[in-house]
């Protein structure tokens, strides 16, 4: 399994990585929005716009990120979407996401 950056400590940072590694052409898609924009603006606002509140000392012993989402059990609450070319990213495409998201133990949606 690839090993995360020793550097990287939020989100952004793998944008930073991935500029590195991918070529101009595949950065273009991949951070492209369709038409004028507004929706893609929208959503990078709306995530700015979330906080995280830690709990400094709080007791976490039994925590856990599982639940149940439509009667499917889940470590947590993450589902991988379909997105389109993965193999422009990674040579082996949707099957490494699939491997990664097993590995993970996280949910992969795939589209018909």
């Amino acid at each position: 399994m690839p090993q995360i950056p020793p550097d990287v400590v939020a989100l952004c940072d793998y944008e930073r990585h991935a500029a590195a590694i991918l070529p101009a052409p595949v950065r273009a898609y991949v951070d492209g929005a369709g038409a004028d924009g507004l929706t893609h603006r929208a959503n990078l606002e709306a995530w700015a716009r979330i906080r995280l509140e830690g709990r400094v000392l709080a007791d976490m012993r039994g925590a856990t990120t599982r639940l149940t989402l439509f009667g499917q059990e889940m470590a947590h609450p993450f589902l991988l979407a379909p997105v389109a070319s993965h193999g422009l990213a990674h040579g082996e495409g949707e099957h490494a996401t699939a491997l990664g998201a097993a590995a993970a133990e996280a949910v992969m949606v795939v589209s018909t």
